[in-house]
């Protein structure tokens, strides 16, 4: 089942992705203006990196299955 979060507006990107990167299935993150990045592809992984340091994704939402909440739960509201 998947589950939709927003994702907390201070994070450490670097942190995050090695957190992603234990998730088993897909994470996509969705902006306000509609664009999804899948963060377990490597150009969404550089875009999202560079526009987080930017702080370009200012209220974002984290798609992700249910059982990979406790990877990434540190960084969703």
């Amino acid at each position: 089942m998947k589950v939709q979060k927003k994702l907390k507006r201070k994070i450490e990107p670097v942190h995050f992705l090695k957190a992603v990167n234990r998730c088993k299935g897909e994470v996509v993150l969705t902006t306000l203006e509609g664009d999804c990045l899948n963060l377990k592809s490597t150009l969404s992984r550089y875009i999202f990196a560079v526009n987080v340091e930017q702080k370009e994704f200012p209220k974002s939402e984290v798609c992700f299955e249910e059982g990979d909440y406790d990877f990434i739960r540190e960084y969703l509201i």
